[in-house]
Protein backbone atom coordinates (compact mmCIF):
# COMPACT_ATOMS: atom_id res chain seq x y z
CA UNK A 1 0.00 0.00 0.00
CA UNK A 2 1.19 3.58 -0.78
CA UNK A 3 1.23 5.86 2.68
CA UNK A 4 -1.40 8.56 2.58
CA UNK A 5 1.61 11.04 2.79
CA UNK A 6 3.39 10.05 -0.69
CA UNK A 7 0.39 10.57 -2.07
CA UNK A 8 -0.07 14.09 -1.22
CA UNK A 9 2.81 14.93 -1.69
CA UNK A 10 3.62 18.41 -4.83
CA UNK A 11 6.98 18.77 -3.94
CA UNK A 12 9.51 20.30 -6.50
CA UNK A 13 11.91 17.17 -6.16
CA UNK A 14 11.26 13.73 -5.67
CA UNK A 15 12.84 11.40 -2.75
CA UNK A 16 13.36 7.96 -3.10
CA UNK A 17 11.22 7.28 -0.51
CA UNK A 18 8.42 8.84 -2.23
CA UNK A 19 6.19 6.63 -5.23
CA UNK A 20 5.40 8.33 -8.12
CA UNK A 21 2.03 7.50 -9.52
CA UNK A 22 0.31 7.97 -12.97
CA UNK A 23 -3.39 7.56 -13.92
CA UNK A 24 -5.36 8.95 -16.71
CA UNK A 25 -8.62 11.12 -16.51
CA UNK A 26 -11.87 9.14 -18.77
CA UNK A 27 -15.11 9.25 -18.84
CA UNK A 28 -16.74 6.51 -16.73
CA UNK A 29 -20.00 4.89 -18.49
CA UNK A 30 -23.02 2.99 -16.74
CA UNK A 31 -24.56 0.69 -18.39
CA UNK A 32 -23.33 1.92 -21.67
CA UNK A 33 -24.37 5.18 -21.45
CA UNK A 34 -22.04 8.52 -20.12
CA UNK A 35 -22.32 8.26 -16.29
CA UNK A 36 -24.37 11.26 -14.72
CA UNK A 37 -22.93 11.28 -11.01
CA UNK A 38 -19.60 10.45 -12.31
CA UNK A 39 -18.92 11.29 -15.81
CA UNK A 40 -15.45 11.49 -15.90
CA UNK A 41 -12.77 9.29 -13.34
CA UNK A 42 -9.55 8.57 -13.23
CA UNK A 43 -7.61 5.21 -13.80
CA UNK A 44 -4.80 4.49 -11.32
CA UNK A 45 -2.58 2.28 -13.52
CA UNK A 46 1.27 2.94 -13.54
CA UNK A 47 3.47 3.38 -9.78
CA UNK A 48 6.97 3.66 -9.99
CA UNK A 49 9.12 0.89 -8.01
CA UNK A 50 12.77 2.03 -7.77
CA UNK A 51 14.11 1.98 -11.67
CA UNK A 52 10.90 0.10 -12.88
CA UNK A 53 7.34 1.38 -14.20
CA UNK A 54 5.02 -1.35 -13.04
CA UNK A 55 0.84 -1.36 -13.28
CA UNK A 56 -1.18 -1.98 -10.56
CA UNK A 57 -2.94 -5.55 -10.69
CA UNK A 58 -5.88 -5.75 -12.42
CA UNK A 59 -6.53 -9.96 -11.87
CA UNK A 60 -9.26 -9.95 -9.44
CA UNK A 61 -12.87 -11.63 -9.04
CA UNK A 62 -14.72 -10.61 -7.66
CA UNK A 63 -13.58 -7.01 -8.17
CA UNK A 64 -14.26 -5.40 -5.16
CA UNK A 65 -11.61 -7.42 -4.21
CA UNK A 66 -8.97 -5.37 -6.05
CA UNK A 67 -9.87 -2.46 -3.76
CA UNK A 68 -7.08 -2.92 -1.28
CA UNK A 69 -4.36 -3.21 -3.67
CA UNK A 70 -5.44 0.71 -4.62
CA UNK A 71 -4.78 3.47 -2.84
CA UNK A 72 -7.91 4.96 -0.99
CA UNK A 73 -7.29 9.01 -1.87
CA UNK A 74 -5.04 10.55 -4.11
CA UNK A 75 -4.11 13.99 -5.76
CA UNK A 76 -2.91 15.09 -8.84
CA UNK A 77 -1.15 16.75 -11.58
CA UNK A 78 -3.49 17.11 -14.89
CA UNK A 79 -0.50 16.62 -17.77
CA UNK A 80 -0.87 17.88 -21.28
CA UNK A 81 1.73 18.20 -24.17
CA UNK A 82 3.95 18.87 -21.81
CA UNK A 83 2.20 21.40 -19.59
CA UNK A 84 0.60 21.50 -15.90
CA UNK A 85 -3.45 22.13 -17.25
CA UNK A 86 -4.33 21.82 -13.35
CA UNK A 87 -4.75 19.73 -10.10
CA UNK A 88 -7.44 17.81 -8.84
CA UNK A 89 -7.88 14.91 -6.00
CA UNK A 90 -9.81 11.54 -5.94
CA UNK A 91 -10.83 8.69 -3.82
CA UNK A 92 -12.17 4.93 -4.49
CA UNK A 93 -15.85 4.20 -4.71
CA UNK A 94 -17.12 2.52 -2.22
CA UNK A 95 -18.39 -0.38 -4.34
CA UNK A 96 -16.46 -2.04 -7.49
CA UNK A 97 -18.95 -4.17 -9.19
CA UNK A 98 -17.75 -4.60 -12.47
CA UNK A 99 -14.60 -5.65 -13.86
CA UNK A 100 -14.21 -2.20 -16.43
CA UNK A 101 -14.09 -0.59 -12.98
CA UNK A 102 -11.06 -2.26 -11.31
CA UNK A 103 -8.54 0.38 -10.48
CA UNK A 104 -10.77 3.61 -11.43
CA UNK A 105 -10.99 6.76 -8.80
CA UNK A 106 -13.62 8.79 -8.32
CA UNK A 107 -12.79 12.35 -8.96
CA UNK A 108 -13.56 15.01 -6.28
CA UNK A 109 -14.17 17.99 -8.66
CA UNK A 110 -15.32 16.76 -11.59
CA UNK A 111 -15.32 20.79 -12.83
CA UNK A 112 -11.83 21.06 -12.62
CA UNK A 113 -11.84 18.13 -15.17
CA UNK A 114 -10.47 20.16 -18.54
CA UNK A 115 -11.61 19.26 -21.75
CA UNK A 116 -9.34 19.33 -25.06
CA UNK A 117 -11.52 19.27 -27.95
CA UNK A 118 -14.97 17.69 -28.97
CA UNK A 119 -15.80 13.88 -27.74
CA UNK A 120 -15.17 11.70 -30.61
CA UNK A 121 -14.78 8.48 -31.03
CA UNK A 122 -11.31 8.17 -30.68
CA UNK A 123 -9.80 6.68 -27.69
CA UNK A 124 -13.59 5.47 -26.95
CA UNK A 125 -12.53 1.70 -26.77
CA UNK A 126 -14.97 -0.92 -26.69
CA UNK A 127 -17.43 1.22 -25.23
CA UNK A 128 -17.49 2.98 -29.02
CA UNK A 129 -18.87 5.76 -27.60
CA UNK A 130 -18.17 9.82 -28.36
CA UNK A 131 -15.61 10.51 -25.50
CA UNK A 132 -13.60 13.31 -24.73
CA UNK A 133 -10.38 12.77 -24.98
CA UNK A 134 -8.23 11.33 -21.85
CA UNK A 135 -5.29 12.67 -20.23
CA UNK A 136 -2.70 11.74 -18.40
CA UNK A 137 -2.57 12.64 -14.10
CA UNK A 138 0.81 12.21 -12.02
CA UNK A 139 1.42 12.72 -8.40
CA UNK A 140 4.52 14.47 -9.49
CA UNK A 141 4.85 18.11 -10.68
CA UNK A 142 6.77 17.29 -13.67
CA UNK A 143 4.86 16.88 -17.40
CA UNK A 144 7.99 18.57 -19.96
CA UNK A 145 8.16 16.92 -22.94
CA UNK A 146 11.95 17.75 -23.51
CA UNK A 147 11.79 15.52 -26.86
CA UNK A 148 9.46 18.19 -28.21
CA UNK A 149 6.95 15.39 -29.85
CA UNK A 150 4.51 16.55 -32.57
CA UNK A 151 2.47 15.30 -35.47
CA UNK A 152 4.05 15.07 -38.86
CA UNK A 153 3.35 14.05 -42.32
CA UNK A 154 5.70 11.25 -42.77
CA UNK A 155 7.87 11.25 -45.94
CA UNK A 156 7.91 8.86 -48.37
CA UNK A 157 11.53 7.57 -47.55
CA UNK A 158 10.19 7.36 -44.09
CA UNK A 159 7.16 5.04 -44.96
CA UNK A 160 9.45 3.01 -47.49
CA UNK A 161 11.63 2.56 -44.76
CA UNK A 162 8.54 0.84 -42.33
CA UNK A 163 7.10 -0.97 -45.10
CA UNK A 164 10.49 -2.56 -46.02
CA UNK A 165 10.88 -3.65 -42.77
CA UNK A 166 7.36 -5.20 -42.76
CA UNK A 167 8.71 -7.06 -45.40
CA UNK A 168 11.68 -8.23 -44.30
CA UNK A 169 10.28 -9.33 -41.17
CA UNK A 170 6.66 -10.05 -40.68
CA UNK A 171 4.35 -9.93 -44.11
CA UNK A 172 3.17 -13.22 -45.78
CA UNK A 173 1.59 -11.17 -48.75
CA UNK A 174 4.31 -8.79 -50.47
CA UNK A 175 1.98 -8.30 -53.40
CA UNK A 176 -0.92 -6.86 -51.31
CA UNK A 177 1.73 -4.29 -49.54
CA UNK A 178 2.76 -3.52 -53.02
CA UNK A 179 -0.94 -3.06 -54.24
CA UNK A 180 -0.86 -0.44 -51.47
CA UNK A 181 -3.54 -1.65 -49.09
CA UNK A 182 -2.15 0.21 -46.45
CA UNK A 183 -2.66 3.98 -45.00
CA UNK A 184 -1.18 6.37 -43.48
CA UNK A 185 -1.92 7.15 -39.97
CA UNK A 186 -1.47 10.40 -37.43
CA UNK A 187 2.54 10.22 -37.00
CA UNK A 188 5.04 11.91 -34.62
CA UNK A 189 8.20 13.37 -34.71
CA UNK A 190 10.38 13.70 -31.89
CA UNK A 191 13.91 15.64 -31.82
CA UNK A 192 15.40 11.88 -31.81
CA UNK A 193 13.20 9.82 -33.34
CA UNK A 194 9.89 8.94 -35.70
CA UNK A 195 6.76 7.11 -34.64
CA UNK A 196 4.79 6.15 -37.88
CA UNK A 197 1.51 4.50 -37.70
CA UNK A 198 0.03 2.55 -40.47
CA UNK A 199 -3.34 0.43 -40.63
CA UNK A 200 -2.95 -2.51 -42.84
CA UNK A 201 -5.23 -4.06 -44.75
CA UNK A 202 -6.50 -7.91 -43.43
CA UNK A 203 -4.92 -9.42 -46.38
CA UNK A 204 -1.71 -8.14 -44.75
CA UNK A 205 -1.24 -10.28 -41.68
CA UNK A 206 1.45 -9.17 -39.67
CA UNK A 207 2.35 -11.31 -36.17
CA UNK A 208 1.12 -10.01 -33.33
CA UNK A 209 2.46 -9.47 -29.98
CA UNK A 210 1.70 -13.47 -28.90
CA UNK A 211 1.78 -12.55 -25.27
CA UNK A 212 -1.35 -10.96 -25.69
CA UNK A 213 -4.05 -13.56 -26.57
CA UNK A 214 -6.66 -10.40 -27.21
CA UNK A 215 -4.91 -8.91 -30.01
CA UNK A 216 -4.15 -12.85 -31.73
CA UNK A 217 -7.40 -13.36 -31.49
CA UNK A 218 -8.80 -10.06 -32.90
CA UNK A 219 -6.34 -10.76 -36.28
CA UNK A 220 -6.81 -6.86 -36.85
CA UNK A 221 -3.36 -4.52 -38.04
CA UNK A 222 -5.08 -1.30 -37.79
CA UNK A 223 -2.98 0.98 -35.92
CA UNK A 224 -0.08 -0.50 -36.23
CA UNK A 225 3.47 1.45 -34.81
CA UNK A 226 6.74 1.87 -35.58
CA UNK A 227 9.38 3.23 -33.95
CA UNK A 228 12.28 4.53 -36.54
CA UNK A 229 15.39 5.89 -36.13
CA UNK A 230 17.98 6.67 -38.47
CA UNK A 231 19.52 3.29 -38.61
CA UNK A 232 16.95 1.52 -37.14
CA UNK A 233 12.86 0.28 -37.35
CA UNK A 234 10.91 -1.42 -34.35
CA UNK A 235 7.77 -2.49 -34.34
CA UNK A 236 5.76 -1.44 -31.27
CA UNK A 237 2.50 -2.92 -31.35
CA UNK A 238 -0.93 -2.13 -33.18
CA UNK A 239 -4.56 -0.87 -32.15
CA UNK A 240 -3.15 1.68 -30.19
CA UNK A 241 -3.70 5.61 -29.99
CA UNK A 242 -0.54 8.26 -28.90
CA UNK A 243 -2.16 9.76 -25.33
CA UNK A 244 0.58 11.77 -24.59
CA UNK A 245 4.17 12.55 -23.52
CA UNK A 246 6.01 13.78 -20.83
CA UNK A 247 9.34 12.82 -18.63
CA UNK A 248 7.29 12.14 -15.46
CA UNK A 249 9.60 11.32 -12.92
CA UNK A 250 12.19 14.03 -13.98
CA UNK A 251 15.22 11.44 -14.95
CA UNK A 252 15.93 13.28 -18.46
CA UNK A 253 14.02 11.03 -20.28
CA UNK A 254 10.71 11.49 -21.99
CA UNK A 255 7.93 8.74 -21.06
CA UNK A 256 5.50 8.11 -23.92
CA UNK A 257 1.35 6.77 -23.22
CA UNK A 258 -0.56 4.99 -25.26
CA UNK A 259 -3.94 3.58 -25.38
CA UNK A 260 -4.63 0.05 -27.20
CA UNK A 261 -8.01 -0.62 -27.46
CA UNK A 262 -9.20 -4.73 -28.67
CA UNK A 263 -12.07 -6.76 -28.43
CA UNK A 264 -13.49 -6.82 -24.61
CA UNK A 265 -9.97 -5.47 -23.61
CA UNK A 266 -8.97 -1.63 -23.61
CA UNK A 267 -5.90 -0.23 -21.72
CA UNK A 268 -2.73 1.71 -21.27
CA UNK A 269 0.95 1.02 -22.77
CA UNK A 270 3.63 2.98 -20.78
CA UNK A 271 6.66 3.14 -22.90
CA UNK A 272 10.35 4.57 -20.57
CA UNK A 273 13.68 4.55 -20.77
CA UNK A 274 13.55 5.57 -24.85
CA UNK A 275 11.05 2.78 -25.76
CA UNK A 276 13.66 0.07 -24.78
CA UNK A 277 10.85 -0.76 -21.58
CA UNK A 278 6.95 -1.05 -21.29
CA UNK A 279 4.39 -1.21 -19.28
CA UNK A 280 1.22 -2.58 -19.44
CA UNK A 281 -2.41 -1.56 -18.03
CA UNK A 282 -5.88 -2.99 -19.44
CA UNK A 283 -9.09 -4.37 -18.02
CA UNK A 284 -11.89 -6.63 -20.12
CA UNK A 285 -15.50 -5.58 -19.60
CA UNK A 286 -17.03 -9.07 -19.06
Amino acid sequence: MIRSAILLCFCASISLSQQLVLGIIEQHFHDWRVDSLNAFVIRVAFKKEAREWKPFPTDFSPPQASKPFYPATMSWNICFDGRILGSLSSHTPDVIRYYKDIGIHYIDDVSKVPKIGKPGLDFSGWVGEPVHRPLVVCTSPFCADKDKWKPYKPTQADVSAVLEFVRTNFTKSVSSLLAGKYRIEKSYLSRRNKLVCISFDDEVPIPVDTSNIFESESGTNSLAWFLLGDSSCVYLRSNMLLLDAGDYDNDGKVEVVFKFEEYDHDGYIFYYEDFRRMSEFGWIYH
